[in-house]
């Protein structure tokens, strides 16, 4: 697939973001533990509205555990005007190839905490099902590098093996923000300290992102993860880390409002986003490389700083750079911002999305209706690829919606 160049000018009445805590602990029957508890999942997980609805007043930190459940945003009525600004920004040529399409069965986090062993993904019953395209993998920077130079890749590297024996598609997510290694702080790294309402106050830390001596470690990992996966087609898209406490490109709340200017504020997070995806860009010449979007800060300047991002890796990056909202669920519209956003680049770059939470277990309330009519949402917002938890993947009932739907996600992308 080619992907159209024509950039979008103008996008109006984009409601503004407020973001709200979801305290998650969820169960599975399927019995595949290890893989299907959205406890494990790595990133701040910001979606739409989920019930029941927590005080909207209550803006996201980051969970004491990074495997629990971070953050939701909550739609909000009030509009804003954003427009995508052209820019002076050249299309860096790349490699065509790898098209990221269909649904990706989503499995836990690779831990510290919790790691999984190697041998448990080739019991998988997902690698021999057509209805799927591929699985997407999720992994800690102080679980890959706990000590400096010294590398774990088991767990990732037996998945991309799988995938390329059985065909399947795989995507790559390695979170840093509060999972970054100690040794990191080492080099004297400055931190950022925030707390965590849902915790007590307790006090969470992660590094100041646009630190140039961060930046330079954090792309140093990042050129060691491409160095390994690049080469691979079974490899067709990882996610963009580092900005924030996990994946998503949510960085602080109002309440750290004061301290987060007092080290640079929005601009400085801008400036030090740019710089991580152009790391990943050319770790990744020959694979799409997507951030997971959030504001990354309450309000209408947190909104102009993720299209600010947007629109810098579209334009310099055009076909590779690509946008995933983490919050679809049965309600999900283009009044929401990521999800208006990924309506609105369909055709120009890889979108896509991943479920809000599984269907079953305590917070199957966050999808807010079933999951047929979530991932409805996501074909007529013309995704690419949405990424289900592997409990739904394999439950039986779900098959035949599950396999329609990935042959709806493969034609939008091509």
């Amino acid at each position: 697939m080619v992907y159209s160049s024509q950039m979008i000018k103008n996008i109006l009445g984009i409601g503004i973001l407020s973001i709200i805590v979801l305290v998650a602990y969820n169960t599975h029957r399927d019995g595949q533990s290890l893989f299907t508890n959205p406890i494990n999942r790595p990133s701040s997980s910001q979606g739409e509205t989920v019930a029941p609805v927590l005080d909207a007043q209550t803006q996201a930190d980051h969970r004491e555990n990074p495997d629990e459940r971070e953050h939701d945003l909550i739609e909000k009525d009030e509009e804003t005007n954003l427009s995508i600004n052209e820019g002076e920004l050249g299309t860096i040529e790349r490699e065509p190839g790898k098209i990221p399409s269909g649904i990706f069965c989503l499995l836990n986090g690779d831990t510290v905490e919790n790691p999984i062993p190697p041998e448990k993904l080739s019991t998988l019953s997902v690698w021999k099902d057509e209805a799927v395209s591929g699985i997407a993998v999720r992994s800690w920077w102080n679980k890959i590098e706990n000590t400096e130079g010294t590398y774990d890749w088991k767990f990732i590297d037996e998945a991309v093996r799988l995938a390329e024996q059985h065909d399947k598609q795989v995507s790559i997510s390695i979170m840093s923000g509060v999972s970054t290694p100690a040794w990191v702080y080492d080099h004297n790294v400055p931190i950022f300290s925030f707390s965590a309402p849902f915790a007590g106050g307790a006090i969470r830390t992660m590094p100041v992102p646009w630190n140039t001596t961060y930046l330079s470690l954090f792309d140093s990992f990042v050129r060691k993860l491409g160095d390994r996966y690049d080469d691979s087609d079974a490899v067709t898209y990882v996610y963009v880390n580092g900005m924030g406490p996990a994946s998503e490109t949510y960085f602080a709340s109002a309440k750290e409002s004061d301290a987060f200017e007092a080290i640079g504020g929005i601009t400085a997070w801008i400036d030090g986003a740019e710089k991580i995806i152009d790391s990943y860009a050319d770790a990744f010449p020959k694979t799409p490389f997507v951030v997971a979007l959030a504001s990354p800060i309450p309000g209408a300047d947190g909104d102009r700083a993720m299209q600010s991002i947007i629109d810098y890796g579209i334009e310099k990056y055009e076909g590779a750079f690509g946008i995933t909202n983490h919050g679809l669920n049965a309600l999900s519209s283009t009044s929401f911002l990521p999800n208006k956003l990924i309506s609105t680049y369909s055709d120009t770059t890889p979108v896509g999305f991943q479920m809000v939470w599984s269907t079953t277990g305590t917070n199957a309330q966050a999808v807010r209706g079933t999951l047929a009519e979530a991932l409805e949402n996501a074909d007529e917002l013309n995704a690419h690829f949405v990424e289900v938890y592997l409990s739904d993947c394999t439950t039986p009932s779900y098959r035949n919606i599950i396999e329609s739907y990935n042959n709806k996600f493969i034609s939008n992308a091509n």
